[in-house]
């Protein structure tokens, strides 16, 4: 069922994002344009 913002339907959700910065020298080569940011500890992550 495709989510349509103009009829929200009540529960939890969960919410995912890609997060990307400027690739670093390994990641260059492949994809000049953005690098994935993982996130590790659990003080990087907000809830």
């Amino acid at each position: 069922m495709p989510f349509a913002s103009k009829t929200p339907r009540p529960g939890e959700y969960q919410f995912f994002a890609f997060l990307t910065y400027e690739p670093n020298a390994v990641v260059m080569p492949i994809h000049s344009t953005a690098m994935p940011v993982i996130l590790m500890a659990a003080d990087e992550i907000e809830t």
